[in-house]
């Protein structure tokens, strides 16, 4: 792939209305999370990311601050010393932080808390039960600077793709709604780029809601001789156009913005492409074998706990108890108490000594179990420790215990459920979407990229966009007619009540096909923007499904569902093994001393 790329005519070409432009700049806001601190010492990453091309200047911290007795706070950005300050009762912590390249930063806030009044200072083995500082409401204000656009900072020239903002950003897409090639290339553009806000794709924007960036697929009627890509500000709006005369250039650009390895080389804001380009790597179904796969990254911990949500996909039916094994390096010689804890749903689920580790092996492991009952597929997980180098828990020698999340296994038996909420299994292959009119792609979209999240890798989804033929459905069809809507729902007159249905959709499983009906563009604009938040409340074996302009769902048909009956014999932990074996092993040593005691007896009365 990499020589094909080399050898695929390039021809760039420098914007000249970006280069004579002034550098654009913004004010903006980066939301953190609240502290709340109740250890002696305590300290709080946070990560944040600068964009491709991007710069900021005049970074401020700003929290309100709540303290019961008197903390230091020490600030380290980048692993630099920028900020200490001591605070007590209520108020405000400010203070800025050096500019910003493009890329991820770290900030650590740490908080020293001294001993409440009446406890000594020489042994803090035991904590004082009024120390807590909390940090509410922090974020980070800052200038946003760029002077220029190029193609290869995709798609954060567009939006910072790292950016957790509450409202959804608006992408308007502009193209020709009865071009299906047209609408499978603008699908395979937004299913591509992963961003931490929620997008909503859509076809129209009104006057109210103006656009975050734009996306345009033009075609040109006279020939031309490459496919041009470009970038520019439309009303201080960022958007990525490509124009193109016919369908092999369509998807050469395409492929060239979806393939990372050429995407690399395109260091300009406009490009002209006039030879093939290799086809990106699809998306293709991952594992959740451990902490690293369900997205938590190496954690260190300094007597502080830290919790995990553990989310496996919502179309799994889990059959079993959670296991898994922590991989972990810790320091030797900690003293007697220094403890290794995992709690899953606020149940302990497995334990471990740290007291007088030999120094090898440096990768020590242990096992855990979750609770037998009830079975769910989201875990709310606390590693918790307590390392003690000193009979005053002093904490002068530098705790330190890092998990590996990658070496750290997961393992949850499963098997996928049934009905509407196994949609988002479709596209573990290459889908194909037959629709009546490609003004519903934004909803190939929101079913593509709800997929991905739950069940796929970062690559691009191979979407394909068909016209719908009655006669021979696809997997998933879309129909976007309002008489054929309205026809649908009378099916369920008796449950719903038709006048309060415009704008909505309706979802039904047929001989397993998904048909997924609505009236007009609004109805397609509130399917996409809800079926994100409402697939993982889908009752299991749901046949039909209605969803209101709202959001709100009903439940209109279940299949039926056979029941088993309760095994006789049901899974028992590890624990309770245990303690059966105790038992037994006590009556084992009962009978061995009794028969002992009987025949010193016996021996005693035949003499």
């Amino acid at each position: 792939m990499i020589m094909h790329i080399k050898t695929a005519p390039l021809r760039l070409m420098s914007s000249l209305i970006l280069a004579l432009s002034s550098a654009h700049l913004y004010a903006a806001t980066w939301k953190l999370d609240e502290v709340v601190a109740r250890h002696v010492e305590q300290t709080t990453p946070y990560f944040f990311y600068v964009g491709k091309g991007e710069s900021w200047q005049d970074i401020h911290f700003s929290s309100q601050f709540n303290v019961q007795g008197s903390s230091t706070v020490i600030v380290r950005y980048d692993n630099q010393l920028i900020h200490q300050q001591n605070l007590s009762g209520k108020g405000t912590l400010n203070f800025s932080l050096p500019p910003a390249d493009s890329g991820f930063h770290r900030l650590d806030i740490s908080i020293l808390q001294k001993p409440g009044p009446g406890q000594s200072t020489a042994n803090i083995c035991l904590e004082s039960s009024n120390l807590q500082t909390t940090l509410t409401q922090p974020n980070l204000s800052y200038q946003s600077q760029r002077n220029g656009m190029q193609l290869n900072q995709l798609p954060d020239v567009l939006f910072n793709s790292q950016l957790n903002r509450p409202e959804p950003v608006q992408a308007l897409l502009g193209f020709n709604t009865a071009n299906f090639l047209e609408a499978t290339m603008m699908s395979r553009l937004a299913t591509a780029w992963n961003f931490a806000t929620p997008v909503q794709w859509r076809l129209n924007i009104t006057p109210e809601s103006a656009p975050d960036f734009m996306i345009n697929i033009q075609h040109s009627a006279a020939r031309l001789p490459a496919v041009r890509m470009s970038l520019n500000q439309v009303n201080q709006v960022p958007s990525l156009t490509i124009e193109y005369s016919s369908e092999s250039q369509l998807l050469m650009a395409v492929n060239a913005l979806l393939n990372q390895q050429y995407l690399t080389q395109l260091n300009t804001a406009t490009a002209s492409l006039n030879g093939p380009v290799a086809r990106p790597n699809w998306a293709s179904v991952r594992r959740f074998e451990s902490l690293t796969d369900l997205g938590i990254s190496d954690f260190k911990l300094d007597n502080t706990p830290k919790n995990i949500s553990l989310v496996f996909p919502a179309v799994w039916e889990v059959t079993d108890i959670l296991k898994g094994q922590l991989n972990f390096r810790s320091q030797s010689g900690l003293l007697q108490g220094s403890t290794l804890q995992v709690w899953l749903n606020e149940v302990l689920a497995g334990s471990t000594s740290l007291a007088k580790l030999d120094s090898s092996p440096v990768e020590r492991q242990f096992e855990f179990v979750g609770a037998d009952y009830p079975y769910t597929n989201s875990f709310n997980m606390t590693v918790s420790n307590n390392q003690l180098n000193s009979n005053n828990c002093l904490p002068n020698a530098g705790n330190a215990l890092w998990i590996d999340a990658k070496k750290s296994k997961l393992s949850l038996p499963y098997q996928m459920k049934q009905g509407v909420i196994s949609l988002s299994t479709v596209f573990d292959k290459t889908p194909e979407i037959a629709m009546n009119t490609p003004i519903a792609t934004p909803i190939a979209i929101s079913l593509a990229q709800v997929a991905k999240n739950m069940l796929l890798s970062n690559d691009p989804i191979g979407l394909n966009i068909t016209q719908l033929n009655p006669s021979t459905p696809k997997t998933i069809n879309i129909l976007l007619n309002a008489q054929r809507y309205q026809s649908e729902l009378q099916k369920y007159s008796q449950i719903l009540y038709l006048p309060t249905t415009a704008n909505g959709s309706l979802i039904t499983v047929r001989n397993g096909n998904f048909w997924i009906y609505s009236d007009n563009n609004l109805g397609v604009e509130n399917f996409a923007r809800f079926w994100p938040q409402i697939q993982q409340k889908i009752p299991n074996n749901t046949a039909a499904l209605f969803i209101s302009a709202q959001g709100q769902i009903t439940v209109l048909s279940q299949t039926a569902i056979e029941k088993t009956e309760t095994p006789i014999i049901e899974q028992i932990s590890m624990r309770t093994i245990a303690i059966i074996l105790v038992i037994v092993a006590a009556l084992i040593i009962g009978l061995l001393f009794w028969r002992r005691t009987r025949k010193a007896q016996k021996t005693k009365e035949e003499e």
